[in-house]
């Protein structure tokens, strides 16, 4: 938490494989949502391979409402119920320019839902969910 807010220069936060608990997540959320409130921002949250069966509700939450312009939740197993809270997050068109979702297991129906919850959203630039289980008509 220290190091996220007092390195002026560090502009990406990384995990790759880290499992920590649901606590020690939301205080890294937290350091990170005080750094870009009251400093130069954090550009980048990466938090890949470090929910196998998924990602819970609160921690999700925690994680989109960081205020990190870039997201990547690639490779934690997420599927529908997952979906449901991306869904409802983009259509509120936050400050997200890019959200990273590859390698889980989302499926046609969750792909349909985050595709139409981006009809009110102006702010996102990138959506990736490549190699997902979504199927291509």
């Amino acid at each position: 938490e220290d190091i996220i807010q007092k390195n002026h220069l560090m502009t990406k936060v990384g995990f790759d494989g880290v499992v920590l608990s649901n606590g020690q997540w939301k205080r890294i959320c937290n350091a990170i949502r005080v750094r870009n409130v009251e400093q130069t921002p954090i550009a980048t949250f990466e938090l890949t391979k470090c929910f196998e069966g998924g990602i819970s509700d609160e921690v999700l939450r925690d994680v989109l409402t960081s205020k990190a312009l870039g997201v990547d939740l690639g490779r934690n197993g997420m599927s529908s119920n997952e979906s449901t809270i991306i869904a409802e997050f983009l259509a509120s068109n936050p400050p997200l320019a890019s959200l990273l979702l590859k390698g889980n297991r989302f499926g046609d129906t969750d792909a349909a839902l985050l595709a139409d919850s981006l009809s009110s959203n102006t702010k996102l630039k990138g959506l990736d969910v490549d190699g997902n289980n979504i199927q291509q008509e």
